[in-house]
């Protein structure tokens, strides 16, 4: 029976990379210089792998079943470790999972017989040294290095017992990463402080008032809105704490008559009766101490036709919207001054 790996995917999240194969019999290869190819069984086998860089450690679980079982060959699982190798090359024992003939080094668990789980933990003193193969005993590095690449490794659930019907529990495998790097995944525990952002609403749970942004532990911006409850329209608005806050005052209708900031002048707007013109209903004016006088002249569903800024001269620069049939803008002049004036 062989244990085959028919594929490995491989994650990394934060520190740790996953591991994980699916073992059958069918990529049966055998042991280094005594190949045996495929062989039908019933046993199958999964592996888990962890494998921390950091902490140059790499815990495992291995569970497998009903190897050994098919008749006419029988068996019992003897050893299971990695090989270095290539495909269709078993190559030198690296690690071992579990052994139950004293080979492997110390702290190595035992094998199950025919089905079971095994669980533990590599750390350098679990490789071993295989001088042919340039693996020196107790290097971490070379199992780091050897896991992420693209040629295979050999995995053996178990090794070659010493029973009437070996074949059957030889389970040899390949143990293929894929030809590509894992791609990296974000998890809370890449993140470096709370970057958490909260919020607070108005008594009746309408309206927000408090934005507050926390980009670490120790700091946090506090965007501040207070509103009107009868009609939900701002009244003040602070962006940050300790930066200048922004106050509007509405007419009867809703509509804007007065914004402030603080230390800057107010901005007042003014509604008023529009004559000059049989498109213009409504005159929409905005003044500030010091800056000139801003008109906008608005048709009967509040479009802008017109927009005019008051000159050094104190008369008024016009520039004039079209709009075709369908209500969409089809010209914009250029600003003009009435004729006659200076």
């Amino acid at each position: 029976m062989s244990c085959s790996s028919l594929f490995l995917s491989s994650a990394s999240y934060a520190h740790a990379e996953e591991f994980s194969a699916r073992l059958n019999g069918f990529e049966e290869l055998g042991a280094q210089n005594n190949e045996t190819g495929a062989i039908l069984s019933n046993g199958a086998g999964t592996l888990r792998l962890s494998l921390d860089k950091n902490a140059s450690a790499a815990t495992f679980t291995l569970t497998f079943s009903d190897v050994g079982t098919t008749p006419p060959k029988t068996g019992t699982v003897t050893q299971a470790h990695i090989h270095f190798g290539k495909v269709h090359s078993a190559g030198g024992v690296m690690v071992f999972f579990c052994s139950n003939l004293g080979n492997a080094p110390a702290g190595t668990p035992m094998c199950p017989q025919n089905s079971g789980t095994v669980k533990g933990t590599w750390t350098p003193g679990s490789v071993v040294a295989i001088p042919g193969q340039n693996v020196l005993a107790g290097n971490f590095d070379a199992l780091v290095d050897a896991l992420p690449t693209e040629f295979p490794l050999r995995l053996n659930p178990t090794d070659l017992p010493l029973t009437p019907d070996p074949l059957d529990v030889n389970v040899a495998d390949r143990f293929v990463v894929p030809p590509y790097v894992p791609e990296a995944v974000l998890t809370a525990r890449d993140v470096v402080g709370e970057l958490l952002t909260t919020y607070t609403y108005t008594s009746d749970g309408y309206f927000p008032t408090t934005e507050i942004k926390r980009p670490t532990s120790s700091v946090q911006y506090v965007s501040t809105t207070t509103v009107d409850p009868a009609t939900g329209r701002p009244t003040y608005h602070q962006d940050v704490q300790g930066a200048p806050g922004t106050t509007t005052a509405y007419d009867s209708l809703g509509r804007v008559l007065t914004v402030r900031t603080d230390g800057t002048q107010p901005v007042e707007q003014r509604f008023s009766a529009c004559t000059t013109s049989p498109n213009c209903i409504l005159r929409r004016q905005t003044f500030q101490s010091g800056a000139p006088i801003k008109t906008e002249y608005l048709d009967r569903i509040g479009r802008a036709v017109a927009t005019g800024v008051e000159g050094f001269d104190g008369f008024e620069i016009i520039t004039r919207v079209g709009y075709n049939e369908r209500g969409l803008k089809i010209a914009e002049y250029a600003p003009w001054k009435a004729p006659g004036t200076a």
